[in-house]
C-alpha cells in the first residue's frame, strides 16, 4: 500500500507551510535570520557606503582585526551609568565597570512594572557603547585635524611628521592592547553578561580605532601638494567621517 497523503490537497499544504514559517519567525533562530535579511535588505536598498577602512593598505595588522573593524553598527544615544570601556587613553587596555542604574523618583501615577524596564538589554547595552565610541572618534579625530593644520600651517617644518610619528606609536600600543584583549576574551567567550558584551565591543571598537589612526595617516601621506587639509574635511576625506553606521 502507498503512503498516505500528509495534505489533502495543495491549498492544506500551503496553509500548514505558512504555519510553519509563522511559528519559525518567533523562535531565536528565526528573529536572527530575520535580522540577518533585513540587513542585506537594508545594504541592497539604501546604498550602505562600504567601510572607509576596505582601501586600508597594512601587512602589520592581523587579519581579523581589520575585518572587525570594516563591520557595520548601530548606535543608539547613551544614557548616565555607560563608563569608558578603556580606548580613550592610553594604555588602551580593557577595563569594564558595572552599570550603575541611576536612582529613580518613583511616580505613583506610573503604572506597576514600569521601573522593571529601566534595566537595558543587552542589544541596548552594545548600542549605546558604539554610540560613545563613534563619538569619542570623531572627537579624536577632530583634535587630530586641528594638529595636523598647526603643524602644516604655524610650525617649524618638519612637525607633521612629529604628528605621524605621535599616531604610530599610538597605533602601536592600541594594537598590543587588542592582542591581549583577544587573548583574553577567549576564556569568557561563554558569557552572555553585560562584561562579555563589553569586551566584543572594545575589540570592535578597538579594531575602528586602530584602522582609522592608520587609514587617515595613508591618505593624508598620499594627497596632493600642497596638503589641503579644510578641503580634505569639507569632503569628507578623513575616515572617521565616513563610518559605515547603520540608520
Amino acid at each position: 500500500m502507498g503512503r498516505r497523503a500528509k495534505y489533502l490537497n495543495k491549498e492544506d499544504k500551503q496553509a500548514a507551510k505558512k504555519c510553519q514559517r509563522a511559528a519559525y519567525r518567533h523562535t531565536e533562530a528565526g528573529k536572527q535570520a530575520q535580522a540577518q535579511s533585513n540587513h542585506r535588505s537594508y545594504v541592497r536598498s539604501k546604498g550602505l557606503h562600504a567601510s572607509p577602512f576596505y582601501g586600508l593598505v597594512t601587512e602589520e595588522l592581523p587579519k581579523e582585526l581589520i575585518t572587525m573593524a570594516q563591520q557595520p553598527f548601530l548606535c543608539e544615544s547613551a544614557r548616565n551609568g555607560i563608563s569608558d570601556i578603556g580606548l580613550s587613553r592610553s594604555p588602551y587596555e580593557f577595563h569594564f565597570n558595572p552599570l550603575v542604574e541611576e536612582p529613580t523618583d518613583i511616580n505613583p501615577f506610573e503604572p506597576e512594572g514600569y521601573l522593571s524596564e529601566e534595566r537595558l538589554t543587552h542589544e541596548q547595552f552594545r548600542r549605546q557603547l558604539n554610540a560613545m565610541e563613534f563619538n569619542y572618534m570623531v572627537s579624536a579625530g577632530m583634535e587630530r585635524l586641528r594638529k595636523w593644520e598647526d603643524a602644516a600651517h604655524c610650525a617649524p617644518v618638519g612637525t607633521t611628521e612629529q604628528v605621524a610619528s605621535n599616531m604610530l606609536q599610538e597605533v602601536r600600543a592600541r594594537v598590543l592592547a587588542w592582542k591581549k584583549a583577544d587573548a583574553e576574551v577567549k576564556p569568557h567567550s561563554e558569557g552572555e553578561g553585560e562584561e562579555s558584551v563589553a569586551r566584543m565591543a572594545y575589540l570592535d571598537w578597538g579594531a575602528k580605532h586602530i584602522c582609522c589612526l592608520l587609514k587617515e595617516l595613508q591618505d593624508i601621506r598620499n594627497a596632493p601638494m600642497p596638503l589641503d587639509l579644510n578641503q580634505m574635511y569639507r569632503c569628507g576625506g578623513f575616515p572617521w567621517q565616513s563610518m559605515n553606521m547603520m540608520q
